[in-house]
């Protein structure tokens, strides 16, 4: 497997759901060795089901409690510069849609495109189509099966405090 630049991640909807959202992508960027960045769903950019172009208000809300408690500093505007200023100019691939591979777990995404998150994860990590390119995560991951394999490095974390 190809090393990846980047995992860059869409929060959206509530703070639950951006926790789980949070989790799972700074997750999968430390497993891969990945610089990673975040910043909110960008409904202008086709990222909501709705078409819509303003963000739901949970949206919204979640965010601003999600950066507050974790002083994520990560807003649009300021992770599309750190994704500019970073080494390697090819990094602000995560920004154009063509220019990246998704994986969503999203039950619109997972209709429109008729493929199951596994599929999606195996395609954005093992095929020549994604090789290159930046790996986007939006959606929910609370599935257990995505964080069983980090189990034993939280229980351990837990027990040492």
């Amino acid at each position: 497997m190809p090393p990846r630049e980047w995992v860059f991640n869409r929060q959206h909807n509530g703070l639950g759901n951006q926790l789980f959202e949070f989790i799972w992508s700074r997750l999968l960027s430390e497993s891969l060795g990945s610089a990673w960045a975040t910043s909110l769903l960008e409904p202008e950019r086709g990222e909501s089901p709705w078409k819509k172009i303003e963000f739901p208000p949970n949206s919204e809300n979640g965010y601003r409690l999600f950066r507050d408690l974790f002083r994520a500093p990560e807003t649009n505007a300021l992770a599309q510069a750190k994704l500019q200023r970073a080494s390697n100019s090819s990094s602000h691939q995560c920004l154009e849609p063509s220019q990246r591979c998704s994986i969503s777990d999203r039950p619109w995404d997972q209709k429109e495109s008729k493929q199951s998150v596994l599929s999606q994860m195996v395609a954005a990590l093992y095929s020549d189509n994604c090789a290159h390119k930046c790996l986007f995560t939006i959606g929910y991951f609370q599935e257990p099966v995505f964080l069983e394999p980090f189990r034993n490095e939280v229980l351990l974390e837990e027990q040492a405090s």
